[in-house]
């Protein structure tokens, strides 16, 4: 794993693996998954790290918030980029 020689802490390869599983076990749920699962994520290990359920809420929020908006980001970007694209060719 190249996370290992990067960041040489034991905590971050756990979590990393830790990762890769819930990837893994998310897949079959498709859609609801992709969205579910860095929330979950999110407020699973806000509790592990301190035992506050409305912080660990508020992370599960600013990280869904932040999956929708960047989504949202990237279709805007992706629309864009095609008209340019549709504008090059027809000048």
């Amino acid at each position: 794993m190249g996370v290992r020689r990067r960041y040489h802490g034991r905590v971050t390869v756990l979590l990393y693996v830790l990762g890769v599983m819930a990837l893994l076990a998310g897949l079959p749920f498709g859609p609801v998954g992709i969205l579910a699962g860095p929330v979950a994520g999110a407020v699973v290990l806000e509790l592990w790290k301190d035992p506050d359920l409305e912080r660990a809420l508020k992370a599960g929020l600013g990280t869904l918030v932040g999956f929708l908006v960047g989504s949202v980001v990237k279709v805007v970007l992706a629309f864009l980029l095609l008209a340019a694209l549709v504008v090059g060719l027809l000048v």
